[in-house]
């Protein structure tokens, strides 16, 4: 096993500021691009931040003293932001080119956190509880596919709101069904970072490039247009990383993804507004 904590090297805090920083790049691409203003290298290096946090919520869920109070923050903050994104479609302020956030990546965040969760029963031998626990995300997916057919309107669209807010599932969530597994295979090799990060950069390129192809990518386009893939050289970073979480910011998460993501929002309209 290779040796986490290193005397030079990046702190989890200072990782997470460079993952804010490069978010907010994103962002400004996401909520901005219709002016055509907005450099594509945004977007590019866009890709690198949310698996940045991913690799941190991974260290975090091995080093909290209460993963319960863990999770219930993630997804409370997921399930408040699927309220806000609600709120902005009943009421009307959906951009006027039918653009609204929908950015939610505790949601995506929760997800990993349940299934880590079981993973982590099965291994202490309490197998039932375990796999009950990290296939629940799934059961209920698959029980949401094989009713909506039957279910009358008044009911999908409550359970449409549940799954916006409450009931997270994989392939609803940000960044989808790969992002998930991508997740899932980076804890599974936790204990060794060498390890960990080699199946991150493996997991990635499968994936990313994968889907691409099978949506009619090129090569060329994987630079231009299909280009989540990018998000690979996140692993400089993880690479970096000495095993210490540095200076201690809880709420800075928490309050700036939200908060950046509104007011960007706000600004584009008032942009888009101004223009047409």
């Amino acid at each position: 096993m290779i040796e986490r904590i290193k005397e030079n090297g990046l702190t989890g805090f200072q990782i997470k500021i460079i993952a804010l920083g490069l978010m907010v790049l994103d962002h400004i691409y996401y909520f901005f691009s219709f002016t055509g203003k907005v450099p594509l290298i945004f977007n590019q290096l866009g890709r690198i931040p949310a698996a940045l946090f991913l690799f941190m919520v991974i260290e975090g869920f091995y080093h909290t003293s209460n993963r319960k109070k863990y999770f219930l923050r993630i997804y409370s903050a997921g399930v408040l932001m699927g309220i806000v994104q609600y709120a902005i479609i009943m009421m009307g302020l959906i951009r006027g080119d039918g653009f609204y956030p929908q950015n939610n990546i505790f949601a995506a965040f929760a997800i990993i956190i349940v299934i880590m969760q079981g993973i982590e029963w099965v291994k202490e031998g309490k197998k039932a509880k375990g796999i009950l626990t990290a296939g629940f995300p799934f059961l209920v997916y698959s029980i949401v596919t094989l009713i909506c057919p039957v279910l009358p309107q008044k009911v999908l669209s409550l359970l449409g709101i549940m799954l916006m807010t409450v009931l997270p599932i994989p392939f609803n969530a940000e960044g989808g069904i790969g992002f998930i597994v991508i997740g899932v295979v980076m804890y599974l090799f936790r204990k060794n970072q060498k390890k960990q990060i080699i199946a991150f950069i493996v997991a990635t390129l499968i994936f990313d490039i994968g889907m691409a192809f099978i949506v009619g990518a090129t090569w060329i386009t994987l630079f231009t247009e299909y280009f989540e893939w990018m998000e690979v050289f996140a692993a400089i970073f993880m690479c970096l990383y000495n095993g210490k979480r540095g200076k201690s910011a809880k709420k800075l998460f928490y309050i700036f993804y939200p908060a950046h993501i509104y007011l960007l929002y706000i600004l584009s309209l008032v942009t888009f507004y101004a223009i047409y």
